[in-house]
């Protein structure tokens, strides 16, 4: 390619032009494919960049609608062919939020630990009224969450159950909850949030913070 370069312009300065721009072209493409850039609801309503590995197919929006017409008790879809073999190996152990700490809680300091995950508008329109006027109040006030208040809800018989599953390596069904009981629990516990935050803000966070750190550790939850 380089020799195409000189031979045909004959001119050293666009042979390091072109090898500058063919680089670039390449680390673009890498980047893409590694990672995905999720834009979201900041504080103040600005509208931020949210770093993360790239765990879905490239057209996952095209599918948008479709996965979330089933959704369970976190918010997130039951059945998501979008999510790639690697990428859900990747949630499972939150592989995949490792960039947002570095890239947006230490250096643009545009996400807090605990609170409301990355949303969108299309994102909160699924939501009550009531419910997406909060998260949006909340989201521009403090900004999104590295971790989100919906892996916070403990249920010991989910949890011993799902550790039994992985223990038997599947033999033990985990405990599946319906898409609209699922859904229920959601929005209740958001309302629970949004209640619970009325007390100081340290206090609340902290509180969720050990509970979702609970369900990662017992792995009852994986990241969205």
């Amino acid at each position: 390619m380089l020799e195409n370069i000189v031979e045909d312009e004959g001119d050293f300065d666009i042979l390091v032009d072109r090898t500058r721009e063919y680089i670039s072209n390449q680390a673009r493409k890498l980047f893409d494919h590694l990672f995905y850039m999720k834009k979201s609801i900041g504080r103040g309503g600005e509208i931020i960049n949210v770093c993360k590995f790239r765990t879905m197919d490239k057209n996952a929006d095209v599918g948008y609608d479709e996965a979330f017409s089933m959704v369970n008790y976190l918010g997130k879809p039951i059945n998501d062919s979008r999510i790639t073999e690697y990428g859900r190996t990747m949630r499972k152990f939150w592989l995949d939020e490792i960039p947002q700490v570095f890239y947006n809680l230490i250096y643009k300091k545009n996400m807090k630990i605990v609170g409301y995950r990355p949303h969108m508008s299309r994102d909160l329109d699924r939501y009550p009224k009531h419910i997406r006027d909060l998260m949006r109040k909340r989201m521009e006030e403090e900004g999104p969450a590295i971790f989100g208040v919906n892996y916070s809800e403990i249920d010991i018989v989910r949890t011993a159950r799902n550790l039994l599953s992985i223990l038997s390596f599947g033999l033990i069904k985990r405990k599946e909850i319906s898409s609209e009981e699922g859904w229920q629990r959601h929005l209740a516990l958001y309302e629970k949030y949004e209640k619970d935050k009325q007390r100081p803000t340290v206090t609340t966070d902290f509180n969720y913070l050990s509970r979702i750190m609970f369900n990662i550790a017992t792995l009852s939850v994986s990241s969205s």
